[in-house]
């Protein structure tokens, strides 16, 4: 039996989504890149399905450097396709 990708988004990725906005996250924090690329695609794919989340992504190792200093222009977190720019800014003035 194959799942629909409709049916994956609503009942494993939405309620994943949904818990972090609940909870209010500036990002999620994710240490594989296959689960990154899914979480970020997918808002993506769910605003095309009527439900609007706009909660950045960000790779654990990028964390960590800002944590050790490094500015989130040197990062280049404008490729993220939900840019943590808001995250950044709060760990950046701390």
């Amino acid at each position: 039996m194959q799942i629909s990708e409709e049916f994956s988004l609503r009942e494993r990725l939405l309620p994943k989504l949904q818990a972090a906005k609940n909870v209010g996250a500036d990002a999620v924090i994710i240490s594989c890149p296959a689960c990154m690329i899914q979480l970020e695609m997918g808002q993506i794919m769910l605003s095309k399905l009527g439900h609007e989340y706009r909660i950045p992504c960000i790779n654990l190792t990028e964390l960590l450097a800002l944590a050790f200093g490094v500015s989130s222009k040197e990062l280049h977190f404008e490729f993220h396709r939900i840019p943590p720019l808001k995250l950044a800014l709060l760990m950046e003035d701390s």
